[in-house]
């Protein structure tokens, strides 16, 4: 707990104070967009959450985007909820990007074929795709597919003008609990100096926030890429490893054993929120009993045959949640509890 109040501050050592940032974006869902028999209006939606997150302080950002990209258990699957959610997602590193000092980032309104932030200042410009995914997913990490399209990258920088903007390269923001263990073809993507692209987890980015690194920071990165990694890794044991040291070493070298501290407690408090999803969704399973138990109540029939008809209704209403809630337990690293003083 001393560490989560040393880089967020006091008042986050109130397990309330971090549930509400937990549910900060599903809570603001939830009131900007009441009737979902309605598409919501998502250009609206968003002009108003840009707002509500610019009106926080850093550190205050930087916890929700610590524990940033992980869609809820109570949205349906390619819902118009999660689509949402993404969305908003999208919003958080835009405002990221323009903290740290890329002041005309973007969200392209073209969607088609274009990125999903563009991370601009008057002379540079990064491209951006940022991911999220439900804890619950049937797989502890995403397809690669998935997550990049490395001819994507090419593509989006290839419609900005040369003798205008530095064009840097491409920047995939991804929640860890999603990684691959050790090797996967998507570190061969982020390794490969003749299309630089930069995978950051969320975490990543709130540490820029914490510690005040700025754009130039990030410029640099990619102005040194062929020096960071000089080669391509193969598909292998521990390209993962490789491709993180050589990151931490590049943007973290005059401050390795804080931007440690900061991960450790970064891990602790994505913990805590997985435990929270995993809870939330352990209390809607509940609440699902409890509706069809009051349905069934005022039955008078035989009793087995009341007890095998909320069963039955159960099991059909929570199966899906059951395995989600499997799935968490087996792929994340989930907290034992709410953490204590």
């Amino acid at each position: 707990m001393d560490n989560i109040v040393k880089y967020f501050g006091q008042s986050y050592s109130d397990t309330e104070k971090r549930i509400a940032s937990y549910d900060f974006i599903e809570n603001f869902i939830s009131k900007a967009h009441l009737d979902w028999s309605k598409a919501p209006h998502t250009s609206g939606i968003v002009e108003q959450f840009i707002t509500e997150v610019s009106s926080l302080s850093t550190k205050d950002f930087a916890f929700l985007v610590v524990h940033s990209g992980y869609i809820p258990e109570s949205y349906e699957p390619d819902s118009s909820a999660e689509t949402l959610y993404s969305k908003l997602i999208e919003t958080v590193v835009l405002e990221w990007a323009k903290r740290i000092g890329f002041t005309k980032s973007l969200l392209p309104t073209q969607k088609a074929s274009m990125e999903d932030v563009s991370i601009l200042d008057d002379d540079h410009v990064i491209v951006c795709d940022t991911k999220s995914f439900r804890l619950g997913r049937s797989q502890g990490a995403p397809n690669v597919k998935d997550v990049l399209k490395h001819a994507d990258i090419e593509k989006w920088l290839s419609a900005y003008d040369k003798n205008k903007y530095e064009r840097l390269g491409g920047l995939v923001t991804f929640p860890s609990q999603h990684d691959w263990k050790k090797g996967s073809d998507y570190y061969q993507y982020t390794t490969d100096k003749k299309s630089p692209t930069v995978s950051l987890y969320y975490e990543h980015l709130a540490y820029f926030l914490i510690s005040d690194m700025g754009a130039n920071d990030l410029i640099s990165l990619y102005r040194s890429y062929p020096d960071v990694f000089p080669n391509k890794v193969g598909k292998k044991d521990n390209n993962r490893a490789y491709y993180y040291e050589n990151l931490h070493q590049a943007l973290f070298s005059n401050r390795q054993d804080d931007w440690i501290s900061f991960n450790k407690t970064s891990q602790k408090i994505i913990s805590e929120k997985v435990f929270h999803c995993a809870d939330s969704l352990d209390k809607h399973i509940k609440e699902i009993r409890s509706e069809i138990e009051d349905k069934f109540k005022h039955v008078s029939d035989i009793e087995i045959l009341r007890r095998k008809a909320i069963e039955a209704e159960y099991e059909k209403a929570t199966d899906d949640l059951h395995k989600q809630k499997d799935r968490i337990h087996n792929f994340r690293t989930v907290a034992d509890g709410y953490h204590e003083d």
